[in-house]
């Protein structure tokens, strides 16, 4: 028991301290991951290819160390030549029916984040499906 105490008041210090050191240093794209994190905000992650995400971020990536952004997505889909956002996947109705089905108790059991380079991210906001459907 202490065992675990110990491993998990590191682990929690350790994010902390993450946390922390972005608030003081971080670029503007730290800023947002961390407080998506805090906060468990939805981020839209656009890319190079045109191709678009929609998730929860999993983890703080080490500032200025790390070069991958891992989430979990929710939808997924591409920019048409309007730059309009088509949506092609919608993983939150694929969890909800998995865990319907009694494969899974929340959306973390299905081992479906997506990782990619921070090189190939062009823009990164929050997401709120609201605001989303008023604008379009």
């Amino acid at each position: 028991m202490v065992l675990i105490t110990y491993v998990s008041n590191f682990l929690l210090n350790r994010e902390q301290e993450i946390h922390g050191a972005i608030k003081a240093i971080g670029n503007e794209f730290e800023l947002i991951v961390s407080k998506a994190i805090k906060e468990e905000k939805l981020i839209l992650l656009s890319l190079k290819n045109d191709k678009f995400y929609i998730g929860w971020v999993k983890e703080i990536p080490i500032p200025s160390q790390s070069n991958y952004l891992r989430i979990i997505p929710v939808f997924s889909g591409y920019r048409d030549k309007e730059k309009r956002l088509k949506f092609t996947s919608q993983y939150i109705e694929a969890y909800s029916l998995l865990i319907q089905d009694g494969k899974g108790s929340n959306f973390e059991d299905f081992n479906s984040d997506v990782v990619m380079p921070i090189s190939e991210i062009i823009t990164i906001s929050f997401y709120d499906q609201e605001i989303y459907d008023i604008l379009n």
